[in-house]
């Protein structure tokens, strides 16, 4: 029984009147830390799939694309924007022309595993031009296969605000210019 629970079988119970007298007491301590054992791994797993769901509704509604998938480029994980980004066709040429990927016919998830982290693309979306970052982490569980990260993070706030800072500087300079050079 003490090799079972060892093994995570936690449905052991030794009867009582099958052994001497002497070992009740210790029968019922072990079988009631069995059950307790037993109750405490299904609250655990509860508790963990609570966790899990929690992890799986906040990467689904990140603005930021996210995905999870192998290192060979296997997809374990996308949300939305992730998906939507992934299936543009001015992204995948985009990343044809920034990485000059030479086998284009391997998984588009392994070739951008290949992109520098911090790497801008752009693609058009609703008439509008979207920039976004990708950056990359490689996980490594214990026991398993290593995972990577791939975040989309939407930098077209930034890349706007950059823009507009550019122009007011542009017209500042040349709103100067112009008398400075009179004089």
């Amino acid at each position: 029984a003490a090799h079972k629970i060892s093994k995570n079988n936690f449905d052991v119970h030794i009867d009582e009147n099958k052994y001497l007298e002497e070992f009740t007491p210790l029968i019922k301590t072990f079988n009631a830390m069995a059950v307790t054992l037993k109750e405490y791994k299904a609250v655990q797993l509860d508790k963990l799939l609570e966790e899990q769901n929690k992890v799986d509704l906040l990467a689904r509604l990140m603005r930021d694309g996210i995905v999870m998938c192998t290192l060979g480029g296997v997809e374990l994980f996308t949300n939305k924007t992730a998906r939507q980004i992934l299936r543009s066709e001015a992204f995948i040429q985009n990343l044809e022309a920034t990485a000059r990927l030479n086998d284009l016919n391997e998984p588009i998830l392994k070739n951008l595993l290949k992109i520098p982290n911090g790497t801008v693309f752009h693609y058009r979306k609703e008439n509008r031009e979207v920039y976004f970052e990708v950056i990359t982490e490689i996980f490594r569980p214990q026991n398993e296969e290593p995972l990577a990260i791939i975040l989309f993070r939407d930098i077209t706030s930034e890349h706007e605000i950059s823009e507009v800072k550019n122009d007011v500087f542009n017209a500042v300079a040349h709103d100067l210019r112009a008398p400075i050079l009179g004089i």
